[in-house]
């Protein structure tokens, strides 16, 4: 009986049937981080203004690894599936890959906050990819293991006034008898936008519909997940500030808040709070996100270049 070799064949196909996408990130996903988690990217998908596009690397009939990215269906960019919430992004196939991977994608992508490691990854084995990606934001964050969980030992790397004002300031706020809460739930969430747009204005992110629907899913994915911690500060029963943070994997991941801007120490009191906590919890790090926003360097976080790959310059 002749047989014919076994043909291994490596190509690309485009999945987008959000069913069967889900169950390819359930697949390929490290889950390593809370951008990971499917709850988390879904959390931000309308089927009305974003389409799956998957791109699974198949061997010999198989997936072996995965890009997820949605379409705009309004400008037909492509982006990590979750937009631009998502964020320490990782490229979930073998490096050997990266050349038919990025060989396949569609003209119009872009893909934001790339973990610099794994920049370094693509550029080894593609090394012309650094001309269209490029360290565009920072990624802030505070190692709290490596100071044995204690606040006061971050605070000592402050200058000595710029330590003497902030703990000044932290006395005052205490001072006024505000009431401290924490809680699992979304709770205060239309006041926590309202905080955000008077803040921000027309660049906040809240001024878009469907990213306030969006981040409320979040939230409540969060909430369901068991992962959410609220931080609410009252006075006299009214809101004064609020902010929403989650624990993943050792990592306490301070997401977003906002706060009476006729309190302005009450920020800097939300962080000192959220930080005790992080570190009561045993967190590895308190991961602030992307975008200074103002603060961050002023708190001496530790930083690292995010990435992000363009094909095209996207246009507002």
């Amino acid at each position: 009986m002749n047989s014919k070799p076994t043909e291994v064949l490596l190509r690309v196909v485009v999945e987008k049937d959000i069913a069967v996408c889900k169950e390819l990130w359930e697949q390929f996903s490290p889950k390593n981080t809370l951008w990971e988690l499917w709850g988390t990217a879904f959390a931000h998908y309308d089927g009305i203004l974003f389409e799956p596009y998957f791109l699974v690397v198949m061997e010999a009939g198989k997936p072996v690894g995965l890009l997820p990215l949605w379409t705009e269906k309004q400008t037909g960019y492509h982006l990590f599936f979750g937009g631009e919430y998502m964020e320490d992004c990782l490229f979930w196939f073998a490096a050997e890959h990266f050349p038919l991977v990025f060989s396949s994608l569609p003209p119009k992508t872009a893909l934001f906050d790339i973990n610099h490691v794994e920049a370094e990854r693509l550029f080894a084995k593609l090394p012309e990819a650094r001309e269209k990606c490029l360290p565009e934001d920072n990624h802030y964050f505070i190692n709290l293991e490596r100071m044995s969980y204690d606040v006061s030992r971050h605070l000592a790397s402050f200058g000595k006034k710029h330590r003497k004002n902030l703990l000044y300031d932290l006395r005052k706020v205490e001072g006024e008898g505000f009431i401290v809460r924490w809680s699992t739930a979304a709770e205060y969430y239309d006041e926590f936008v309202a905080f955000n747009l008077e803040r921000w204005g027309e660049e906040s992110d809240f001024v878009d519909a469907e990213f306030v629907a969006g981040m409320k899913r979040f939230l409540v994915f969060l909430e369901q997940q068991g992962l959410l911690h609220t931080l609410i500060i009252l006075k006299d029963d009214s809101l004064v500030g609020i902010e929403y943070s989650a624990l993943y994997d050792n990592v306490y991941y301070v997401l977003n808040g906002g706060y009476d801007l006729a309190r302005p120490n009450v920020g800097k009191y939300l962080i000192m709070l959220h930080l005790q906590k992080a570190a009561r919890l045993r967190a590895r790090i308190v991961d602030f996100l992307s975008g200074d926003s103002g603060w961050k360097e002023l708190w001496n976080c530790e930083k690292v270049p995010y990435y992000t790959y363009r094909m095209v310059p996207l246009k507002d």
